[in-house]
């Protein structure tokens, strides 16, 4: 009877943490973006102790968010490099007007 209960006990919990990795996966998005409740950490911990893929998923996901962040911080000094000189705006704004006519 003993050997019923823990293994009534040991599915229930099996069932309740369990989450597909299509789950998983928008859990971890989730918990990104703002706090999530203990339950959902506790699924993602789960899956993510027995699955490989999604957490390979989640390292690439804080990449990412890292790599946004840096380049956030660093945007200014990157995009004024990038931006067209305002002489080359009114070229480029000559040339449409005069195909236009």
């Amino acid at each position: 009877m003993a050997d019923s209960f823990r293994e009534k006990l040991r599915d229930s919990v099996l069932n309740f943490f369990a989450s597909t990795c299509k789950d998983t996966t928008q859990l971890v998005s989730e918990e990104m973006d703002h706090r999530i409740s203990i339950t959902k950490q506790w699924k993602i911990k789960f899956h993510l102790a027995i699955c490989e893929f999604c957490r390979h998923y989640k390292e690439q996901m804080e990449t990412l968010r890292n790599l946004a962040g840096y380049l956030n911080k660093e945007g200014s000094k990157i995009g004024n490099e990038n931006q067209l000189k305002s002489s080359a705006k009114e070229r480029m704004k000559k040339l449409l007007d005069d195909k236009e006519k």
